[in-house]
């Protein structure tokens, strides 16, 4: 009877316990992996949000210098033309 009783109760369930432990640490190991690739989405849109950050920064700052020769022609005439009415007599302005 004992062994009637091992065969058919306790030899299933201990199986049953097994295989519900291999699948709980299973899952414990997705989640594992699924986080650490969630994790590195996150880490790659970061950086690709920092790389198109400082490439604007940049393209701003060498637009910027590509018309700083403009700006100073345009200050250079401004300061010629103050210059000149600042040699005008007074009356005539």
């Amino acid at each position: 009877m004992d062994k009637e009783l091992i065969d058919t109760v306790r030899r299933p369930a201990d199986a049953e316990a097994f295989k519900m432990e291999q699948l709980s640490e299973a899952k414990k190991k997705i989640k594992k992996v699924l986080t650490a690739l969630a994790e590195a989405e996150k880490r790659k849109c970061i950086g690709e949000a920092e790389a198109g950050s400082i490439e604007a920064v940049g393209k701003a700052k060498a637009e910027k210098m590509r018309l700083k020769p403009e700006d100073y022609q345009q200050y250079g005439e401004a300061a010629k033309t103050t210059n000149a009415l600042e040699a005008l007599p007074k009356s005539l302005y």
